[in-house]
This record gives C-alpha cells, structure tokens and sequence, in this order.
C-alpha cells in the first residue's frame, strides 16, 4: 500500500498494489480513500480470479511488508482460503525491490490527474471514491 496525494492539503488516497515481480506486470490495483483490510482482500480475491491462480500447478507467494493491512485476520484468511502463501520482510530490513517504485511512479504519474478530479466530484456529492484496474 501506498499513499497518493490530494488536491487538499492533508488529504491522502491509498494505492493497493500486487505485481508480479518476475515479469514486472502490475496484475492488480485499487484506490481508496481509507486504510482497510477489507480493500486488501478484495484486491487479492479480484487479482486471483483475475490471473486465474485456481487453475495453476503451483501457488503463488505474496510479498508484502509488514504492514497492518496485509497482516490483518481478513486478508490472511483470504490467501490462506486462495491457497496463496503470505510472506513479508524481515522487520527493521529495508529491502528494495527495484520493480517496485518504477510501478509506483507509473501508476502516481498517472492516477493522480484522474484521481483528484474524480475524487473531487465525488466528495462534493457525499460518495466513496474507489478506482480500479
């Protein structure tokens, strides 16, 4: 997960991420206007169907860092449902994967014109923003 910025001032959206780390594919994303397990797992069940892992031989592993959201019982139950295996850094590690802020300042550069206006729009009429892949 990561934060995009707003037009307002203090105003942060959230990005959910999942990319396949051998080709470089972004295979899923979302943003919201909160932090919530909820959206995690439903980003991961939407990504499976959508790759069809149910189908493959060998499941595959999610990498994530040792955030709340995805070690929230919600999104643990989902993978552990999925048959996908959780991992996460070590803590206080810093390992950079070097796909990973290319896929992030793609998907910010961007969402974040589309988002703001959209989000914009959207608040002004007392909606929830959320966009998807």
């Amino acid at each position: 997960m990561t934060f995009l910025p707003a037009t307002v001032t203090g105003r942060w959206f959230h990005m959910y991420l999942i990319l396949d780390l051998y080709s470089r594919k972004i295979v899923g994303w979302e943003v919201h206007d909160s932090d919530a397990a909820e959206h995690a797992a439903h980003l991961v069940r939407r990504t499976a169907l959508s790759e069809g892992i149910a189908v493959l031989e060998t499941r595959p592993v999610l990498h994530g860092d040792n955030g709340a959201t995805l070690k929230a019982t919600t999104v643990l139950a989902v993978l552990h449902w999925l048959g996908v295996k959780p991992s996460y850094s070590r803590p206080r590690v810093s390992v950079r994967i070097p796909a990973k802020p290319n896929a992030h300042s793609t998907l910010k550069r961007t969402l974040i014109p589309r988002l703001s206006e959209r989000a914009f729009h959207a608040q002004a009429n007392g909606a929830d923003v959320a966009m998807r892949a």
